[in-house]
Protein backbone atom coordinates (compact mmCIF):
# COMPACT_ATOMS: atom_id res chain seq x y z
CA UNK A 1 0.00 0.00 0.00
CA UNK A 2 0.76 3.37 -0.99
CA UNK A 3 0.82 6.32 1.32
CA UNK A 4 -1.83 8.81 -0.02
CA UNK A 5 -1.02 12.58 0.13
CA UNK A 6 -4.86 13.10 1.94
CA UNK A 7 -6.21 10.07 2.24
CA UNK A 8 -9.82 10.64 2.35
CA UNK A 9 -9.73 12.57 -0.04
CA UNK A 10 -8.30 10.61 -2.85
CA UNK A 11 -11.24 8.39 -1.75
CA UNK A 12 -13.47 10.57 -1.93
CA UNK A 13 -12.22 11.65 -5.32
CA UNK A 14 -12.56 8.21 -6.30
CA UNK A 15 -15.84 7.84 -5.45
CA UNK A 16 -16.73 11.10 -7.62
CA UNK A 17 -15.03 9.33 -10.35
CA UNK A 18 -17.07 6.38 -10.82
CA UNK A 19 -20.13 8.82 -11.59
CA UNK A 20 -22.52 8.78 -8.62
CA UNK A 21 -22.66 5.00 -8.91
CA UNK A 22 -22.28 2.52 -5.84
CA UNK A 23 -18.33 2.85 -4.76
CA UNK A 24 -16.73 0.44 -2.20
CA UNK A 25 -13.27 0.13 -0.80
CA UNK A 26 -11.59 -1.80 1.73
CA UNK A 27 -10.13 0.26 4.71
CA UNK A 28 -7.66 -2.32 7.15
CA UNK A 29 -7.04 -0.26 10.32
CA UNK A 30 -3.47 -1.38 10.10
CA UNK A 31 -2.99 0.52 6.57
CA UNK A 32 -4.48 3.66 8.13
CA UNK A 33 -2.18 3.75 10.54
CA UNK A 34 0.80 2.59 9.26
CA UNK A 35 0.41 3.30 5.34
CA UNK A 36 -1.54 6.53 5.91
CA UNK A 37 -1.07 7.63 9.60
CA UNK A 38 -4.25 8.95 9.95
CA UNK A 39 -6.01 8.79 13.09
CA UNK A 40 -8.88 5.82 12.14
CA UNK A 41 -11.47 7.59 14.02
CA UNK A 42 -11.49 10.77 12.47
CA UNK A 43 -11.17 8.73 9.06
CA UNK A 44 -14.05 6.97 10.06
CA UNK A 45 -16.73 9.87 11.51
CA UNK A 46 -15.60 11.97 8.07
CA UNK A 47 -16.81 9.20 6.18
CA UNK A 48 -19.85 8.89 7.59
CA UNK A 49 -20.76 12.65 7.77
CA UNK A 50 -20.22 12.15 4.44
CA UNK A 51 -22.98 9.69 4.07
CA UNK A 52 -20.53 6.65 3.48
CA UNK A 53 -21.71 3.66 5.43
CA UNK A 54 -19.17 1.34 7.08
CA UNK A 55 -19.29 -2.81 7.15
CA UNK A 56 -17.36 -3.74 9.97
CA UNK A 57 -15.95 -7.11 8.66
CA UNK A 58 -14.29 -8.85 11.81
CA UNK A 59 -13.05 -12.59 12.96
CA UNK A 60 -13.53 -14.21 16.47
CA UNK A 61 -11.09 -16.51 16.02
CA UNK A 62 -8.01 -14.72 15.48
CA UNK A 63 -5.97 -18.01 16.15
CA UNK A 64 -7.39 -19.36 12.83
CA UNK A 65 -7.47 -16.20 11.06
CA UNK A 66 -3.86 -15.40 12.15
CA UNK A 67 -2.55 -18.83 10.63
CA UNK A 68 -4.48 -18.52 7.32
CA UNK A 69 -2.90 -14.84 6.97
CA UNK A 70 0.84 -17.11 7.66
CA UNK A 71 -0.21 -19.65 5.60
CA UNK A 72 -1.63 -16.90 2.70
CA UNK A 73 1.99 -15.36 2.63
CA UNK A 74 4.17 -18.35 2.47
CA UNK A 75 2.03 -19.65 -0.55
CA UNK A 76 1.37 -16.32 -1.79
CA UNK A 77 -2.15 -17.00 -2.57
CA UNK A 78 -4.97 -14.82 -0.80
CA UNK A 79 -7.51 -16.24 -2.57
CA UNK A 80 -8.26 -19.50 -4.67
CA UNK A 81 -11.00 -20.34 -7.09
CA UNK A 82 -13.33 -22.74 -7.35
CA UNK A 83 -11.19 -24.14 -10.77
CA UNK A 84 -7.54 -23.68 -9.13
CA UNK A 85 -5.80 -26.05 -7.42
CA UNK A 86 -4.11 -25.07 -3.95
CA UNK A 87 -0.68 -26.83 -2.44
CA UNK A 88 -2.29 -28.02 1.09
CA UNK A 89 1.35 -29.31 2.06
CA UNK A 90 1.80 -29.19 5.70
CA UNK A 91 3.20 -26.59 7.10
CA UNK A 92 5.23 -25.71 10.17
CA UNK A 93 4.27 -22.77 11.95
CA UNK A 94 6.31 -22.17 15.08
CA UNK A 95 4.52 -20.51 18.32
CA UNK A 96 6.99 -17.08 17.91
CA UNK A 97 5.53 -16.64 14.30
CA UNK A 98 2.30 -16.90 15.29
CA UNK A 99 2.22 -14.80 18.60
CA UNK A 100 2.75 -11.47 16.92
CA UNK A 101 0.45 -11.79 14.86
CA UNK A 102 -1.92 -13.05 17.86
CA UNK A 103 -1.31 -10.06 19.30
CA UNK A 104 -1.05 -7.43 16.27
CA UNK A 105 -5.02 -9.01 15.96
CA UNK A 106 -5.76 -8.38 19.30
CA UNK A 107 -4.27 -4.48 19.42
CA UNK A 108 -6.17 -3.59 16.35
CA UNK A 109 -9.57 -4.70 17.46
CA UNK A 110 -9.34 -2.71 20.32
CA UNK A 111 -8.61 0.07 17.65
CA UNK A 112 -11.57 -0.81 15.42
CA UNK A 113 -13.68 -0.74 18.95
CA UNK A 114 -12.82 2.25 19.87
CA UNK A 115 -13.13 4.09 16.95
CA UNK A 116 -16.40 2.52 15.73
CA UNK A 117 -18.18 3.43 18.85
CA UNK A 118 -21.09 5.52 18.17
CA UNK A 119 -21.11 5.48 14.49
CA UNK A 120 -23.13 4.10 12.66
CA UNK A 121 -22.22 0.44 11.13
CA UNK A 122 -23.12 -3.22 10.10
CA UNK A 123 -21.33 -5.93 11.37
CA UNK A 124 -20.15 -8.96 9.70
CA UNK A 125 -18.49 -11.77 11.02
CA UNK A 126 -16.53 -14.16 9.46
CA UNK A 127 -17.63 -17.50 11.43
CA UNK A 128 -20.90 -16.61 11.69
CA UNK A 129 -22.12 -14.56 8.38
CA UNK A 130 -19.03 -16.13 5.68
CA UNK A 131 -17.45 -19.21 6.67
CA UNK A 132 -20.39 -21.49 5.33
CA UNK A 133 -22.14 -21.10 2.08
CA UNK A 134 -25.77 -21.51 3.13
CA UNK A 135 -25.12 -18.31 4.95
CA UNK A 136 -23.79 -16.32 1.99
CA UNK A 137 -27.33 -15.56 0.49
CA UNK A 138 -28.81 -14.13 4.18
CA UNK A 139 -25.72 -12.21 4.56
CA UNK A 140 -25.60 -10.39 2.00
CA UNK A 141 -29.11 -9.65 2.02
CA UNK A 142 -28.62 -8.29 5.04
CA UNK A 143 -26.04 -6.10 3.63
CA UNK A 144 -27.97 -4.75 0.74
CA UNK A 145 -31.17 -3.63 2.85
CA UNK A 146 -28.44 -1.81 4.88
CA UNK A 147 -26.86 -0.04 1.71
CA UNK A 148 -30.07 0.49 0.56
CA UNK A 149 -29.79 -1.61 -2.61
CA UNK A 150 -31.78 -4.21 -4.11
CA UNK A 151 -30.97 -7.82 -3.42
CA UNK A 152 -29.05 -10.10 -6.10
CA UNK A 153 -28.41 -13.40 -5.93
CA UNK A 154 -25.00 -13.89 -4.70
CA UNK A 155 -22.56 -16.86 -5.04
CA UNK A 156 -18.70 -17.18 -4.33
CA UNK A 157 -16.56 -18.54 -6.87
CA UNK A 158 -13.68 -18.58 -4.51
CA UNK A 159 -12.75 -21.47 -1.71
CA UNK A 160 -10.93 -21.81 1.72
CA UNK A 161 -7.52 -21.58 1.68
CA UNK A 162 -6.96 -23.14 5.16
CA UNK A 163 -8.74 -26.14 5.50
CA UNK A 164 -8.93 -28.42 8.08
CA UNK A 165 -5.91 -26.95 10.54
CA UNK A 166 -4.82 -30.99 11.82
CA UNK A 167 -4.45 -31.36 8.13
CA UNK A 168 -2.64 -28.24 6.74
CA UNK A 169 -0.37 -27.04 9.85
CA UNK A 170 2.05 -30.12 10.23
CA UNK A 171 3.00 -29.28 13.78
CA UNK A 172 -0.49 -28.78 14.95
CA UNK A 173 -0.68 -30.74 18.40
CA UNK A 174 2.44 -28.40 19.54
CA UNK A 175 1.17 -25.43 18.24
CA UNK A 176 -1.96 -25.45 19.70
CA UNK A 177 -0.72 -26.22 23.05
CA UNK A 178 1.55 -23.16 23.10
CA UNK A 179 -2.17 -21.07 22.02
CA UNK A 180 -4.20 -22.86 24.63
CA UNK A 181 -1.65 -22.29 27.69
CA UNK A 182 -1.55 -18.07 26.08
CA UNK A 183 -3.72 -15.36 26.96
CA UNK A 184 -4.98 -16.41 23.09
CA UNK A 185 -7.12 -19.19 24.07
CA UNK A 186 -9.63 -17.15 25.13
CA UNK A 187 -9.85 -15.66 20.91
CA UNK A 188 -10.09 -19.14 19.78
CA UNK A 189 -12.63 -22.09 19.96
CA UNK A 190 -9.56 -24.53 19.35
CA UNK A 191 -8.80 -24.81 23.18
Amino acid sequence: MFRKFAPYRYLAARSRLNGGNVYSCHVQVNQLLTAQRVNVRDFLARAVADNWRILYMTRQDIVRQSISTILAKRRRQWYVYDSQELDMQPQVIKWEELQPWLQRRVDHAKIEMEALDGLPHLTVTYEHDLRDAPNHQSTMDRVFAYLDLPTIHVQAETKRLSGDLPDTVANYDELMAAVCHSSFALYTDLC
